[in-house]
């Protein structure tokens, strides 16, 4: 039974990332569920037995009622999770901070390259002011997330360094040729077993990096893995519609219903859903570090 419900509450997205093609090819905005439809499916997944409410888009924090969406959550028992560019984090702060149990933060690495990879100058001290503040605010985790590619893999050491000095830890992963529009970022293998390497001896020094030994060496080997993640979570998207997994990796043909018609019960009891959790096993499309940690080796 899946416990988590990974949910995009939004399209849009306000920053325009080199390594993400969506807002490029013009994207049609979804209309997102409204906070009571979102109440609806948090009740019914509490009373099946989902624990964890993890949201992202798109960017979740230009959606106006996020603090409200939150609290939702919170009230109802589950353990909160945000992945953002936080770009709005400092005005929005506020808001999210009592609500919050892990802020999933991107930080692509020094300040030019973090800033020169989301087209966004001045990006990154807006981001770190935002964290301190959140952290002052919050007794919640603050988890950043690097995505290691051709720009930024000499800068293992001081994003975990950084990490440090936030009160943070860091997860690192590699860049895949699946997501949207990353391929050219993507490292070769002597590149990638190098830079793991790297993330292995920094995390060894006793730098704050969460990732596992075993994910390191896997990212860095390229092994194959069996993915367990669409038997963990169900993806929700801004609509309502259900996927196995994020739309990245899968398509119309695995939808499952929609939360709204449908309910959480009836999806995660269908055929369809065991069916392609069992084809999804063989994806090794990603190795994101929520779904390295439901993993097995193969």
């Amino acid at each position: 039974m899946p416990t988590i419900i990974s949910h995009q509450v939004i399209d849009g997205c306000d920053v325009r990332c080199r390594f993400c093609n969506l807002w490029a090819k013009g994207l049609n905005p979804r209309t997102p569920m409204t906070l009571k439809e979102i109440e609806a499916m948090l009740d019914e997944g509490a009373r099946l037995g989902f624990n964890t409410y993890n949201i992202y888009g798109g960017e979740p924090l230009t959606r106006d009622d996020i603090g409200e969406v939150l609290a939702a959550a919170k009230e109802r028992g589950f353990h909160t999770v945000m992945c953002s560019n936080s770009r709005q984090l400092l005005e929005r702060v506020d808001q999210i901070a009592p609500y919050i149990d892990v802020y999933l933060c991107s930080i692509d690495g020094a300040p030019r390259t973090h800033d020169l990879m989301r087209n966004d100058p001045g990006l990154f001290e807006k981001v770190l002011e935002g964290i301190r503040v959140l952290k002052e605010k919050s007794d919640c985790n603050v988890w950043i997330w690097t995505h290691l590619h051709r720009h930024n893999a000499s800068q293992v050491v001081a994003i975990a360094e950084l990490a440090e000095k936030l009160g943070a830890s860091v997860d690192f992963y590699p860049t895949h040729s699946a997501a949207r529009g990353a391929g050219s970022l993507v490292l070769d293998e002597e590149e990638r077993r190098k830079v793991f390497d790297t993330v292995l001896e920094a995390k060894r020094r006793g730098l704050p990096i969460r990732t596992e030994d075993e994910t390191i060496l896997s990212a860095r080997d390229n092994t194959p893995f069996r993915c367990m993640w669409p038997t963990e979570a169900v993806y929700v998207a801004p609509d309502g519609e259900v996927f196995p997994c994020e739309q990245v990796y899968t398509d119309a043909a695995h939808r499952l219903g929609n939360v709204r018609e449908d309910g959480l019960a009836r999806i995660i009891g269908s055929p369809e859903f065991a069916q392609y959790a069992r084809e999804l096993e063989a994806c090794n499309a990603c190795r994101l570090p929520c779904v390295m940690r439901k993993s097995k080796p193969c």
